[in-house]
Parts: structure tokens; sequence; C-alpha cells
């Protein structure tokens, strides 16, 4: 079953499914065209780099977070790396919110929506466990209602960014350099700043190195370590990526490692 069909079962008049899950593996390039579904959907990424577009903005969907899309929110997603994905659909009776939302998803939120998904693509009758595993489920989005959208690395949306979108989509861990980005895009280093300050709020070299760290946490929970790191974000040494990270984050990548296996 696609997702296109799962996205259906759930609008048709007679159906009586509360959720209907899917995981799925994307390869590079994978990509479906802008459109939008009469119910809810929640897409979780496990693993890889996707880039999704709504009303929100093209950013990106790092492992550990999670969107969620309401009825008839119109969004587009392109994978950029091998990627796995866990999404549900949910019957009209269910809406998070309003409007679009990226959420962190702690560990437990994790597995449970793994959970649902494998029960909702193994079992045509929805069992008692089903249904618990979804109230608790409600419970701990409930949890979540009053949080922000998390911060991520949005793309501006003038279009004369798009040779930066189409390098991001290539080189998803690691944007151009400032000095290399203005070899695809024909403007000054000032107007590229003026236009991330003021869609953005922060100018172009800062953006990259926000990416960068938001990629590095991405790779280090998919079991990437520093040596293996440095060299893909484009840092000059092992030691120099662990000064970066440790000055945003408090602490080592290490550190971080260690703290995911604890959650």
């Amino acid at each position: 079953m696609t997702l296109a069909d799962a996205a259906s079962l759930l609008s048709r008049p007679n159906s009586k499914e509360l959720v209907v899950g899917k995981k799925e593996n994307h390869a590079p390039g994978d990509q479906c065209q802008p459109h939008r579904h009469p119910c809810g959907q929640l897409t979780f990424s496990l693993s890889g780099s996707v880039l999704l577009s709504s009303d929100l903005g093209t950013q990106p969907l790092n492992p550990g977070q999670a969107i969620w899309l309401p009825p008839e929110a119109t969004h587009s997603f392109y994978i950029a790396s091998q990627s796995e994905l866990c999404t549900i659909f949910f019957d009209d009776s269910y809406v998070f919110d309003s409007h679009p939302k990226v959420l962190m998803f702690n560990g437990f939120l994790q597995a449970l929506t793994q959970r649902i998904c494998s029960l909702s693509e193994t079992t045509q009758s929805r069992p008692s466990h089903l249904k618990h595993l979804l109230s608790v489920f409600n419970d701990e989005m409930y949890e979540l209602e009053n949080t922000k959208s998390c911060q991520t690395c949005s793309l501006p949306k003038d279009t004369r960014l798009k040779p930066l979108l189409d390098a991001v989509k290539e080189h998803p861990n690691c944007p151009p350099s400032p000095k290399d980005i203005l070899k695809l895009i024909p403007m000054s280093g000032k107007t590229l700043s003026r236009i991330f300050i003021n869609e953005l709020g922060i100018p172009y070299s800062e953006w990259r190195q926000q990416w960068r760290f938001e990629r590095a946490q991405a790779l280090l929970q998919e079991g990437w370590n520093s040596k293996s790191i440095w060299g893909e974000l484009e840092f000059s040494s092992d030691s120099a990526f662990i000064s970066f990270f440790k000055k945003r984050a408090g602490i080592t990548p290490k550190s971080f490692r260690a703290s995911l296996n604890n959650n």
C-alpha cells in the first residue's frame, strides 16, 4: 500500500479506520510534488535527510523530528539521502494543530509511533491494543500541544536562491561555504546577507553554521562518530569539529551520543 493509498483509505465515507500507518525506505532523489490530504498526517524521520515544504517554508526534517500536517495542508517532500520515514494518517476526528508543526520526539514517542505504524500495517481489524496505544499517543502529543515548532534551518523563499536549494539537495549535510555560494548565485555578499537577515534574522554564514550543527546532531543520532563527521561537514580537523559542537551544544559529540542512549 502506497502513502497515497493510505490517505485515500481514510477519506472514504464508510471508512472505519482510526489510523493508517506506513514505514518506508526512500532513496536519494525520491520526491512528491505539492499535494494535500483530507486527513491529518504525521511524518516522523528515523534516518536520513529530507527536505519538506509546507506553510512553514522549505526546511530539513532530521532524524528524531516529526512534522504534523493538518487536513488540506499543502506540502511536498524531497529525499536528499537514504531515509526511513514513518507516516501516520489520522481520521478527521483527530486534529493536533490547525497549522503545520515540526516536533522533536523523545525516545518513547519514537518507539510508540513505530509501533502504531507496525500494527496499522499488519492488522486488518483494529485490536484493543492499537486503540490503547493511540490513547497513550494522544496523551503524549497533548503534552507537546503548547510547544513551539522546532527551530530548524528554513531556506529563504527568495527565488534567486534556487541554486542554494539545489546544492543542499545534492549535498544535504553541508551547504556551500560563504565564498562558494557566491559562485553559484550572481549577487554580492551584502545582498545575500541582506536576504537572509530579512527573511530569517541571521546572515548566511551563521545560517550555514546552524545547518551544520543540526546535521551533526542528526549524524550522531544515526551512529556516526566525530572522526567520520568532521570531513563530511567540511571542518579542518576532528578537534575543530569537537570545539564547534561543544560551543553550541554545551557538551562534546561523544557526550551527546551517550545522552541519546539514556533517553
